[in-house]
């Protein structure tokens, strides 16, 4: 049997086509995945830019608030500096006018401390005025974008606003911290970041300080006790002149109470010592022509005298008023002898200040009448001689006003008819001595209800307003300027 035998057939492969495509799915797959990283590159790259932007925006706004605060604390110390510049000049013309001489604002403790309460109110408002001023510059410099400040790199920044608690309504009484409010734009690669920066400071509680006060060596004129006869009418006549005198107490070399005599007449003297910014009350003239000295050798009368509080001492042994000496005020006369008026001696003190007139002896040819606020005083002769106590009509007493006499010094007659005939009211009083216990003044119509004895003579010339002064040196406290200091606060809003 013949087996025929059959070769079998391998089919045929060729496989160079799917390498190709393979080959360009790889690539294709690549190429997708590269661009896709490419656009998250390029997209991350992008946000990266915009956030550095934004950084260095508030960097540049942070920058701006660091150099405005910076300025602004330089421009706040030199203000301190002014208000403290300011604070020690008005100290130093308290200290001049607490030295010898003392000024009139600072001879007591009330107007030293009303002193310092106004150099206190001044320098406040001043404080308030000078930081109004400065925030006020700000806002000026906030006005347009062209004030721009550029830092390195197109950074850059400009105040677009600025406000404060501090209203042109000044001072401020109740106000305890000023705040200026600034609104700061930064800008780097046209991105724009604003920062608000509040400063704020403190407004000082005093500009004085009168725990830590300075000593000052002032000479005071206090009034003596225990005066006597002797003490009021042997006063000596000095030798320096008014004029002289005026000088030297302007130049700190004379010592109060200040006694002179008469280079001119009183209401010149009296000019004198106003323009030289002292007191007239501080100042005793000592004249021997009264008449000549206060009024003039051709006047006629004395009316009409205003002695602007200064003492005029009168060494004669008789003084005669020629005609009237009416309306006398502001005025302290001592005549060491007898004042004779030739016809009315009225209206004494009618503008409401005390003074006195004090006389040895008193003869009126007419009347006394609307004798007011004024003390008048007739002690009476040294050389055991009575002086008169004389009028014409009509002796009234009136308002606030004294008629002190010493009886033991008086005569006999003129104090009878005093009793029987001068009328006192309202709150006139008539006042007595005597070194006799058993001597007595009684008022006829009046039942003595105006009529006070005085159990020694000085405390009779006490009741009476008359003093004398004496000079004391001591320290008297005065308040420094307090220490300000140019601390401030900054608060930043993101």
């Amino acid at each position: 049997m013949k087996r025929v035998m059959r070769a079998s057939r391998k089919p045929l492969h060729n496989e160079k086509g799917y390498t190709l495509i393979i080959v360009l799915l790889v690539i294709t797959l690549l190429l997708a995945f590269a661009a896709t990283f490419m656009a998250t590159s390029m997209n991350h790259s992008v946000q990266e830019r915009t956030v550095e932007s934004g950084n260095l925006s508030v960097a540049a706004a942070e920058m701006g608030i660091q150099y405005e605060t910076a300025h602004f604390g330089d421009d706040f110390n030199q203000l301190l500096d002014e208000i403290n510049l300011e604070t020690t000049i008005k100290i130093n013309k308290l200290r001049e006018c607490i030295q010898p001489p003392i000024g009139t604002e600072c001879d007591s403790e009330q107007d030293r401390k009303n002193y310092e309460s106004r150099i206190e109110s001044e320098i406040r408002a001043l404080f308030f005025e000078k930081v109004f001023d400065l925030i006020g510059t700000y806002k000026t410099n906030s006005s347009s974008i062209n004030m721009k400040k550029e830092f390195p790199g197109k950074a850059g920044f400009y105040i677009e606003n600025v406000t404060s608690n501090l209203s042109s309504n000044l001072p401020v009484s109740n106000l305890k911290e000023i705040e200026m409010n600034l609104t700061v734009k930064g800008e780097a690669d046209e991105r724009t970041s604003t920062l608000m920066a509040t400063v704020i400071f403190p407004v000082p509680d005093r500009f004085l300080n009168p725990d830590e006060a300075e000593k000052v060596q002032t000479n005071f004129v206090e009034v003596s006790e225990d005066i006597t006869y002797e003490d009021i009418f042997n006063l000596q006549a000095p030798t320096i002149s008014c004029s002289t005198l005026i000088d030297s107490v302007k130049s700190g070399t004379a010592v109060a109470p200040y006694k002179c005599k008469a280079d001119g007449a009183l209401s010149g003297i009296v000019e004198k010592i106003k323009t030289a910014g002292l007191d007239p009350k501080d100042f005793t003239v000592f004249t021997s022509n009264f008449v000549r000295d206060v009024c003039g050798l051709k006047c006629g009368n004395l009316n009409n005298l205003d002695f602007s509080g200064a003492n005029l001492v009168v060494n004669s042994s008789d003084i005669e008023a020629f005609n009237n000496m009416n309306n006398l005020v502001n005025g302290n006369l001592i005549i060491n002898g007898t004042l004779s008026v030739g016809n009315n001696l009225n209206n004494l003190g009618k503008n409401g200040v005390k003074q006195n007139v004090i006389v040895k002896g008193l003869n009126v040819d007419n009347n006394i009448k609307n004798m007011s606020y004024t003390n008048l005083l007739v002690l009476g002769n040294q050389d055991g001689t009575l002086a008169d106590l004389k009028w014409g009509n009509h002796f009234d007493v009136d308002i606030y006003s004294r008629l002190c006499i010493d009886i033991d010094r008086i005569k006999s007659e003129d104090l009878t008819r005093l009793s029987k005939e001068a009328n006192f009211k309202d709150s006139g009083s008539l006042i007595y001595y005597s070194k006799d216990p058993n001597k007595t003044f009684r008022l006829v119509q009046n039942n003595d209800y105006y009529v006070v004895r005085a159990p020694s003579y000085a405390s009779f010339l006490e009741k009476c307003g008359v003093t004398l002064k004496k000079t004391v040196t001591r320290p008297v406290d005065m308040s420094v300027p307090s220490v300000i200091d140019a601390n401030y606060d900054i608060q930043v809003d993101y």
